[in-house]
């Protein structure tokens, strides 16, 4: 965000604030994206690299990217726009799984997942990741933990 600066003397309510705009904008760019769309999108309105840097990253052209970003554009406003209650619920979840993590309060991220959820990860290749899925809310909460 221009002008927005993290750091010291930054009001806590503020960056709560901050953390769940950010939290629910990348909900929305995962999910109403394409993967081409979503690393043109990130690298250049995210992280402000230039078209002829994505493209040399993404092994595209620089129009292409552009296309591609603004492609992603559209679909986030679409995704807002048709945003559901659900949506708001759902971010709600993810923030309190995210602080019950950080807290490490097994008990709170049990609270929060069904006692049938399953875990599933890909580590893309870049990353461990565990192999078969989890099932379980206890399993799952302590994987995390």
């Amino acid at each position: 965000m221009p002008g927005l600066r993290l750091g010291l003397g930054v009001d806590p309510a503020d960056r709560i604030t901050l953390d769940e705009s950010v939290t629910m904008a990348l909900l929305v760019v995962c999910e109403s994206t394409t993967p081409a769309e979503r690393v043109a999108f990130v690298l250049h309105d995210v992280f402000r690299y230039p078209f002829a840097e994505v493209a040399g990253i993404v092994g595209r052209s620089p129009a292409a990217c552009r296309q591609l970003a603004s492609s992603a554009r559209r679909r986030v406003a679409a995704a807002r726009a048709g945003a559901s209650p659900d949506a708001a619920r759902q971010a709600g979840v993810v923030r309190r799984f995210k602080a019950a993590w950080e807290a490490q309060d097994i008990e709170a991220l049990l609270g929060l997942l069904d006692p049938a959820a399953t875990a599933i990860s890909d580590g893309g290749g870049r990353a461990v990741a565990h192999l078969l899925p989890i099932e379980g809310a206890e399993p799952i909460a302590r994987l995390y933990l």
